[in-house]
C-alpha cells in the first residue's frame, strides 16, 4: 500500500466519521416499493450482457430488491468510495480482494458478517473452497464471503511435446522432472523456450519457494525469512533457468512477450505458470489457443507441491442502511443458482458441487480434474499478515533486480530484501 493510497483511505475515514457523525449517510432507498441496493465492484460491466443476465436471475428469487451496480477501475475503488461518501451517495455492497480487504477493513468499511453466516445455510468448511479465506478476514473477523477462485498451476502445449516425443507432465511430477522437460523442449533456433517466467511474488515465487522448504514471513507475522534456504534455493532456481539453462526467456523478452513469440497462444512456449482465468477463451470456437494444451499441478519438491489460490468475495458496506437486502445479494451469490450463473459465465466457482458440475465442462475429465484439485490442495499467500499487500512490491522489486542480470548475487540480493521486509513489517505495525 503506497503513501498515496494510505493519505486517500484516512481522508475516506475522514469523511465516513464526518458523514456518520452529521447523520447524512444516505437513508434506505425505495423504488416503486423495492428496496434499493448500490454495489461497487471493478469486475462487472453493468451494461455487459453477463452482468444483466446476473441480475435477472437474482431478481427471480428477490424480485424486490434493485441493484444499482458501479463500476471503477481497481486502481481508482478507493477514491471511487472517497467520492461517494463526499457526495453522499448510498453503497451497500462491495467487491473485495485480499489487498482491497485489508485497506477497507482497517478503516472500518465493512461489516463482520460471522453474525450473519452463523444464522444461514452456508457450511463453508464443508461446501466450498476455502483455502483463500483469509483473503477476506482481518483481525480475526470475516468481511467478505468468496464467490469465485482463482487457481495457479502450469499449462502445457501438448503438441510441443508430442513433437519431441516427451510424456505429459504428471500430478505427481518432481522439479527435477520439470528443470529436464524444460531444457528438452527449449530451441533458441525456433526461439522456443521450455517455460515462462512470471515476476509475480505470491501467485509464482511463493509456489517455488514453498515446495523447497522456504518461508516468506514467520508464523506471527512479525518476521520476514526470505533468507530460509528454501527461499534463496528457489530464487536461484528461478535465476538459473534464464541465465544457466536458458529454458526461459529474459525480462526483457518477457515484456515484449508479444512481438517476441514467446507468449503462451504464440505456441513457442512449452509450458506456462497462470490462474485458472486464463481457462477463459478456449471454450470458443476457434479456441484462443490453435494447439491441444492441458495443465498439471505444480512440481513437487522436497516439502511438496504448492497450486496457490486467490478468491474474490463480496462485503457488506459497514454503512449501509440496507443490511437486509446487502446480505440476501451476498448470500444469493454463495447459492447454488449464483454460483451456477458464475459457472455458465467462465468463472471458477467457490461452491465445490456447482464447480465441479458447471464450471469448464467443455474441458475433458483429466483437465477438470486437475483444475479441481489446485482448488482442494491450494496454498492462500499470507494475505492474514497486514505488510503482505506492500510487501509484494517490496519484494517484487529485488525479484526484478535478481532475473535482471546473470551477474546478479541471489544469496546478497534476498538478504537485503530481508532487510526492507523487516523494516516494512516495522512501518506497517506502527501506522505508517
Amino acid at each position: 500500500m503506497g503513501k498515496g493510497l494510505k493519505l486517500g483511505m484516512v481522508t475516506l475515514a475522514a469523511l465516513l466519521v464526518s458523514a456518520g457523525c452529521s447523520g447524512n449517510v444516505a437513508k434506505p432507498e425505495e423504488t416503486n416499493g423495492n428496496t434499493k441496493i448500490t454495489v461497487l465492484s471493478w469486475k462487472f460491466d453493468p451494461e455487459s450482457d453477463s452482468w444483466k443476465s446476473i441480475v435477472s436471475a437474482f431478481n427471480k428469487k428477490y424480485p424486490n430488491i434493485t441493484v444499482n451496480a458501479v463500476n471503477a477501475p481497481t486502481s481508482e475503488i478507493d477514491q471511487k468510495i472517497t467520492s461517494m461518501a463526499a457526495g453522499k451517495q448510498p453503497l451497500d455492497v462491495l467487491f473485495t480482494d485480499s489487498t482491497r480487504n485489508l485497506s477497507f477493513s482497517s478503516k472500518g468499511l465493512l461489516e463482520d458478517l460471522g453474525p450473519y453466516l452463523e444464522k444461514s445455510d452456508i457450511n463453508l468448511e464443508r461446501d466450498y473452497y476455502v483455502k483463500s479465506l483469509s483473503d477476506h478476514k482481518y483481525q480475526g473477523k470475516l468481511h467478505g464471503l468468496p464467490i469465485l477462485n482463482m487457481t495457479y498451476f502450469i499449462y502445457y502445449n501438448k503438441d510441443l511435446f508430442d513433437a519431441a516425443k516427451l510424456p505429459y507432465p504428471t500430478n505427481d511430477w518432481t522439479i527435477d522432472q520439470f528443470k529436464e522437460t524444460a531444457i528438452k523442449l527449449t530451441d533458441a533456433k525456433k526461439n522456443q523456450f521450455g517455460y515462462n517466467l512470471r515476476p509475480w511474488v505470491g501467485t509464482h515465487f511463493l509456489a517455488w519457494s514453498y515446495a523447497m522448504g522456504g518461508q516468506y514471513f514467520s508464523e506471527d507475522g512479525k518476521q520476514a525469512l526470505v533468507t530460509s534456504p528454501g527461499s534463496v534455493k528457489a530464487m536461484q532456481f528461478l535465476k538459473d533457468m534464464v541465465y544457466t539453462d536458458k529454458t526461459a526467456p529474459a525480462p526483457t523478452a518477457q515484456s515484449a512477450s508479444q512481438a517476441g513469440g514467446v507468449a503462451f497462444e504464440s505456441g513457442n512456449l512449452a509450458m506456462n505458470w497462470s490462474g485458472s482465468w486464463d481457462i477463459a477463451g478456449t471454450e470458443k470456437t476457434p479456441s484462443k489457443w490453435a494447439f491441444k494444451w492441458g495443465v498439471a499441478m505444480p512440481p513437487k519438491g522436497e516439502n511438496g507441491s504448492y497450486p496457490i489460490i486467490i478468491s474474490n468475495a463480496w462485503g457488506m458496506y459497514s454503512k449501509s442502511k440496507n443490511k437486509d437486502a446487502a446480505w440476501d445479494f451476498i448470500h444469493w451469490w454463495m447459492s447454488d443458482d449464483g454460483q451456477k450463473v458464475l459457472a455458465e459465465n467462465g468463472e471458477f466457482p467457490s461452491k465445490k458441487d456447482i464447480a465441479q458440475k458447471y464450471a469448464f465442462t467443455h474441458l475433458d475429465a483429466e483437465t477438470r480434474d486437475t483444475v479441481f484439485k489446485t482448488a482442494e490442495l491450494g496454498v492462500s499467500r499470507p494475505t492474514q499478515y497486514p505488510a503482505m499487500p506492500r510487501s509484494e512490491t517490496t519484494f517484487g522489486a529485488k525479484m526484478e533486480e535478481v532475473l535482471a542480470s546473470k551477474n546478479s548475487d541471489v544469496p546478497k540480493i534476498m538478504a537485503k530484501a530481508n532487510e526492507e521486509l523487516n523494516e516494512l513489517i516495522k512501518e506497517v505495525e506502527a501506522g505508517k
